[in-house]
């Protein structure tokens, strides 16, 4: 399984949201999420996005997940 996930604002910090999905080995898509965040700067919108993608992997009980995301500050 893999997790994709992004998160954006219009503005630093600003109105913010994000959202993810999940595919397995084969592309299939199993899930997807968004959501809005509110006042948030960009990072904290990455990081809210990957929350909220692991949390909706744990309610599927979905294990051993790859997660995917081009915020290198957030997973550093």
């Amino acid at each position: 399984m893999k997790l994709n996930c992004d998160g954006s604002c219009c503005g630093n910090p600003r109105n913010s949201g994000g959202g993810g999905i999940i595919r397995d080995n084969n592309g299939v898509v199993k899930a997807a999420l968004s959501a809005h965040f509110g006042n948030e700067t960009n990072n904290g919108a990455e990081h809210k996005a990957i929350l909220e993608g692991i949390r909706l992997c744990n309610q599927l009980q979905l294990f051993n997940v790859f997660i995917e995301t081009d915020s290198y500050i957030v997973v550093d």
